[in-house]
């Protein structure tokens, strides 16, 4: 049985495709991650106002850490690096860090997300409409503290930080 050099190399481009094409769906772009520096200034719990928008302090926390205003505690959880495999701009392609809001009254957790570097979220412990009704109390809470909204500056993943900002 012999086979000609044509044959033989359809044979050898056949099999390289197949293991190219399997080696390419477990594949993943690793980018280098650019660290960002450390804030040169951080307020703390200093409200001011910027272009219409009330804020209340920017601070940076690392792992564990906590920064509370006599009412309300905000705890920085942990970091999540950015999934390299993921899709290019989705949230799990970012670098994104869990953090706890805690009521110092009663020691009540309420709100833990995940936010994202460089992202705005708008906190609510409404997520289900069904779910109005019984979470009504919970989402008043905000009020009480003035916190709307969470805006993530930066994630230091190698130093184990987050600079993040809390609006009104």
């Amino acid at each position: 049985m012999s086979l000609d050099i044509g044959e033989h190399m359809k044979h050898i481009l056949s099999l390289l495709l197949a293991v190219l094409s399997l080696s390419m769906g477990s594949c993943c772009l690793i980018e280098r991650r650019t660290e960002p520096a450390y804030p040169g200034s951080v307020s703390g719990w200093k409200e001011r106002n910027e272009q219409g928008v009330r804020i209340l302090g920017d601070f940076v926390l690392k792992k564990g850490e906590t920064t509370d205003n006599g009412k309300v505690q905000v705890k920085m959880i942990s970091l999540i690096p950015p999934d390299p495999c993921a899709e290019t701009g989705t949230f799990q392609r970012q670098a994104r860090a869990r953090i706890q809001f805690v009521r110092l009254s009663d020691s009540k957790v309420l709100f833990d997300d995940i936010f994202a570097e460089k992202g705005t979220m708008t906190l609510s412990t409404i997520k289900d409409a069904k779910l109005y009704e019984e979470t009504i109390k919970d989402a008043k809470l905000y009020e009480e503290f003035g916190i709307y909204v969470i805006y993530i500056y930066d994630i230091n993943l190698k130093d184990g930080w987050v600079h993040f900002e809390l609006r009104g």
